[in-house]
């Protein structure tokens, strides 16, 4: 029991401890900021459509043009990264603005038996226009 007290009495201190607050200035230090930021810079580059042209090579032009004639694997391949491509392209097509735009006119005649106030105009013709922003 003794033991015990003596524990919880040494504990005590402790838990007081992480209790303790102390008066520390609160001042905010001055940060310089620039006055606008830098203009982002797009990351990904564009290859030319045969990429292997951009090391200007023609020994490395020939050969590419001889393995794509002579290999059906490869020509299997090339045609999956396009397809992988053009799969990308669709894709990223979701982040563009989507808009919508839709007219209509439509022209009615009342019966003269029906429509028998005068100095109103048996035709109409109502417009619509409706859009939307996606």
């Amino acid at each position: 029991m003794r033991s015990r007290l003596l524990v919880v009495g040494s504990l005590v201190p402790l838990v007081l401890s992480g209790c303790f607050v102390s008066k520390v200035a609160t001042e905010k230090p001055e940060l310089p900021l620039p006055a606008a930021l830098p203009a982002q810079v797009d990351s990904t580059a564009q290859l030319p459509d045969p990429w292997w042209t951009i090391f200007q090579d023609e020994t490395l032009d020939k050969l590419v043009e001889e393995a794509l004639a002579h290999n059906p694997d490869v020509t299997i391949a090339a045609g999956r990264v396009a397809e992988a491509r053009a799969g990308l392209r669709i894709t990223n097509a979701d982040r563009l603005p989507n808009l919508q735009l839709q007219g209509d006119a439509t022209r009615s005649k009342d019966s003269a038996l029906v429509n028998t106030f005068p100095g109103v105009r048996l035709e109409q013709t109502t417009y619509t226009v409706q859009g939307a922003v996606g």
